[in-house]
């Protein structure tokens, strides 16, 4: 557990311990703003994971969308960090900022709000699924 009073400082160390090795996240990093966008982006369902419709009573590759119809005090995103099909770890580096936006994603009647969450903390996981690994925390020290 690492403690930074410099929300600069706390973003750079995490962003460069989210490798696996311990590098800098690079050109293959993704933004937190693409991950959010890819979730609450509609997807059909593929034939493997048909719904049952009772409307026409056949089962049908239907779409299935996640939104957010408001948003808490204190945000809390925890990411998917495996395949679940293959039972891997996805070692793609996530970088973030100091503040995030959340107001594209709410449609209820804090839409038109600013919804900006500060950085405080973040935790991270080095190693593989199977092999265990190691936990890393960072966190901001009020000043």
């Amino acid at each position: 557990f690492e403690e930074s009073r410099d929300v600069a400082g706390l973003i750079e160390t995490a962003n460069t311990h989210l490798v696996g090795d311990g590098g800098a996240a690079g050109d293959d990093a993704l933004k937190l703003g693409t991950c959010l966008d890819a979730f609450f982006a509609g997807e059909q369902l593929s034939n493997m994971d048909m719904w049952y419709c009772p409307k026409c009573k056949d089962n049908v590759q239907a779409f299935k969308k996640v939104d957010l119809w408001s948003v808490p005090p204190v945000l809390v995103l925890h990411l998917k960090r495996f395949q679940s099909d293959d039972a891997y770890k996805i070692e793609t580096p996530v970088q973030f900022d100091e503040f995030l936006d959340m107001s594209p994603y709410v449609l209820g009647p804090q839409k038109d709000k600013p919804l900006k969450y500060e950085l405080v903390s973040v935790s991270n996981h080095v190693g593989s699924l199977m092999d265990g690994g190691h936990c890393t925390a960072y966190a901001k020290v009020a000043d």
